[in-house]
């Protein structure tokens, strides 16, 4: 669809898809009151959450590609990494502040809903906004162009004739989402259960990295535009081949300072790729393939290493 109809069109609709099931997470009744149907209605809701975000993330870092100048590009890419951030951010004060405010009863009872119902507001401004964008001039110019020409290349196709640019693309989001998921998915629990901190030094610690991250995705993303993306990733990969098992050394020496150092090595290689990625990524493919062959590429990649590494850090753990 985005290749056939227009950037415009996915991202404003993801953003509704997003808004509609996290809604419907929030007002789902219980299984005391639905039975069987409640973990199922939550399957599914969860089922649209991930296919918008699937749509979601690839489209915005094509818009942003196409949408930008060639010496502003990975700094602008950058954006969408430090609005992922500061996502998070939002939602652990407000998960903080809930827990501080209500009971554990009150959570379980109907406090851990309003996180959900506040998806619908957000949705809303999201579609308001974007409903606002105009279409990317690269795309306006590529669509003059038969809509035959544009469909005659199939995905397997395109694997063919673009392997080479597929395979280095799926190899650099494996590393950008091990990194990622290891530290803001990961990272919690381990520190919890391994290293026995507790959940709210835990919490805290990786909030404070991630703050620090947003200006250094933003710094790497001028860096990037300034001396070359590949230089900047090739920084950020040789440092986590050689500082990650480093980082996990200090960690376990169990002392919160040494903790601390650990987790920001961590983040600031992570910041690397955060400011080249979303700029890099989409230009690794030509207008007319441009969303489908970075959508399939980025979530099949993320789907195999990065959703997999909180399973396998926790299997090596116990192992």
């Amino acid at each position: 669809i985005g290749d056939k109809l227009g950037r415009k069109v996915v991202l404003t609709t993801t953003i509704i898809l997003m808004a509609f099931s996290t809604l419907l997470i929030g007002l789902l009744p219980t299984y005391d009151q639905i039975g069987v149907w409640a973990p199922i209605l939550l399957l599914i809701a969860r089922i649209i959450q991930g296919f918008s975000t699937g749509g979601e993330y690839a489209g915005a870092m094509v818009y942003i590609a196409e949408s930008s100048p060639d010496n502003k590009r990975n700094v602008l890419g950058s954006g969408l990494e430090i609005g992922t951030l500061v996502g998070y951010i939002l939602a652990s004060l407000l998960a903080s502040l809930l827990f501080f405010i209500l009971s554990d009863k009150q959570m379980a009872s109907w406090g851990w809903r309003i996180p959900f119902l506040l998806g619908l507001p957000l949705g809303l401004i999201g579609f308001y906004l974007r409903r606002s964008l105009g279409e990317t001039p690269i795309f306006e110019n590529e669509i003059s162009n038969s809509e035959d020409e544009i469909e005659e290349e199939s995905f397997l196709s395109i694997l063919k004739n673009h392997k080479k640019d597929v395979f280095v693309c799926f190899v650099a989001v494996a590393f950008f989402n091990i990194t990622n998921y290891m530290l803001l998915s990961y990272m919690p629990s381990y520190l919890n259960e391994i290293i026995g901190l507790s959940n709210t030094v835990g919490t805290v610690l990786i909030t404070a990295v991630m703050i620090l991250m947003v200006p250094l995705a933003l710094m790497f993303g001028k860096l990037s535009d300034k001396i070359g993306n590949k230089k900047v990733f090739l920084i950020g990969l040789g440092g986590l081949s050689l500082l990650s098992a480093f980082s996990f050394y200090l960690i376990n020496l169990n002392g919160l300072v040494f903790v601390s150092i650990g987790i920001l090595i961590l983040g600031v290689l992570l910041a690397t790729y955060e400011g080249t990625m979303p700029g890099t990524l989409p230009t690794m493919f030509y207008t007319d393939i441009r969303y489908r062959t970075l959508a399939i590429t980025f979530n099949v990649s993320v789907s195999i290493f990065g959703g997999t590494t909180p399973l396998v850090a926790t299997w090596l753990v116990h192992a």
